[in-house]
């Protein structure tokens, strides 16, 4: 949402305003040398409430995507649809910038945006998140808007996995109608997760009781 050069002042309230806004500091952020050296254990987020910093996640959280990630790997490519998988990539969700866990993608539609530094939504199939204490709200919260779930239903991302460590579940957002996904699918931690369309396989998590 860029700045009209002339005509009536932005609205300093609007969440795709400061989104934009939080956008173009961060552009400026990432140029400081001594911010980029945190690049690896520090995350940067531009959103609607502004620029938001997460930092490194623990030891469980790794495992939890650890394993994901190689049962995502190891699944057969189902009807010639491509898949890559990416941490601590960028994607752009209407004026916001997040950086899910995990980004699920096909390589042949990626689009990058933003100076070739944030993905499009375009050939996403799946966004995954961990919670921990500080990201549990932003990644489950369904009424807020400028959440996660919200932002992602309304850029068209097809699916979302969130492994909510506090109550021991998995959630899918899946079949955003109207850019609202419905209420999620909950797995118990220990029950097969079922992945529908272009994985259709089970993810075990059983392994998860001990880490939570």
């Amino acid at each position: 949402m860029e700045p009209a050069d002339s005509g009536p002042t932005p609205d300093v309230h609007d969440p795709d305003y400061i989104a934009f806004v939080a956008g173009r500091i961060l552009d400026h952020v990432r140029e400081v040398p001594e911010l980029a050296a945190l690049s690896e254990p520090v995350t940067f987020e531009s959103t609607p409430h502004g620029i938001v910093m997460t930092t490194a996640p623990d030891a469980a959280h790794g495992d939890i995507l650890d394993d994901l990630r190689s049962f995502l790997t190891a699944l057969p490519q189902e009807g010639g649809t491509a898949r890559a998988l990416r941490e601590n990539t960028s994607v752009e969700v209407g004026a916001s910038e997040r950086t899910p866990d995990l980004v699920v993608f096909d390589p042949s539609r990626r689009v990058l945006v933003r100076g070739g530094k944030a993905m499009s939504p375009t050939g996403i199939l799946m966004l995954a998140e961990v919670t921990s204490n500080s990201t549990r709200r932003e990644d489950l919260d369904r009424e807020d808007p400028a959440a996660k779930p919200r932002q992602y239903a309304a850029g068209g991302i097809p699916l979302y996995l969130v492994v909510d460590r506090r109550r021991a579940e998995v959630l899918l957002f899946r079949d955003a109608t109207n850019g609202v996904y419905p209420e999620p699918t909950v797995f118990r931690v220990g029950e097969p997760v079922w992945l529908p369309k272009p994985f259709s396989a089970a993810w075990p998590t059983e392994f998860m009781k001990n880490l939570l």
